[in-house]
């Protein structure tokens, strides 16, 4: 049974859950799918670099200060560091397992700094043996990414869902 995402991420007991506590839940779950030959899937949704006010990790920028203010640029800063290091976890993971030349890694947000939605958001796609290399300069949306990794693992994109695949806009 899977829950409707939006509740769960509206219910304020989901940001109780710390960014370490989703990491090591995905972890757990990578190193009992290593016996298996059936792939798997997880989303997991960090909240460190979520406003206005920040928890982050790692205190590089902010040590020594108070957060007395919404949007502190120096919070800001340690939650990003700390997303980072949640990703440097998750590549040595894999690296560790030899799951890093079979596993796509897609890091993206739902939005920009202070929730805007005007500005462009991250969207990095790592595929395995760094097939597909590049940089696109070009507007893609959260829609470009399931058709990007249907193709990628040779599945047909379905006539009902929208966006495009990026493999060949590099």
């Amino acid at each position: 049974d899977m829950q409707n995402p939006i509740d769960i991420v509206e219910k304020s007991e989901y940001y109780e859950v710390s960014d370490d506590t989703k990491m090591q839940a995905l972890f757990d779950l990578l190193e009992e799918s290593r016996s298996s030959a059936e792939p798997i899937f997880a989303h997991v949704h960090l909240l460190v670099t979520h406003g206005e006010k920040f928890v982050p990790s790692i205190r590089h920028f902010s040590v020594n200060l108070k957060q007395t203010d919404t949007w502190m640029p120096e919070f800001y800063d340690d939650a990003i560091l700390s997303f980072d290091n949640q990703v440097r976890k998750l590549y040595a993971f894999l690296e560790q397992y030899g799951m890093d030349e079979d596993t796509i890694v897609v890091i993206s947000s739902d939005h920009g700094k202070k929730f805007t939605i005007l500005d462009s958001i991250p969207l990095m796609i790592c595929f395995p043996h760094s097939d597909f290399v590049g940089r696109l300069d070009a507007p893609t949306q959260a829609i470009d990414i399931a058709p990007t990794i249907l193709e990628y693992i040779g599945t047909s994109v379905p006539n009902w869902m929208e966006g495009q695949s990026l493999l060949h806009a590099i």
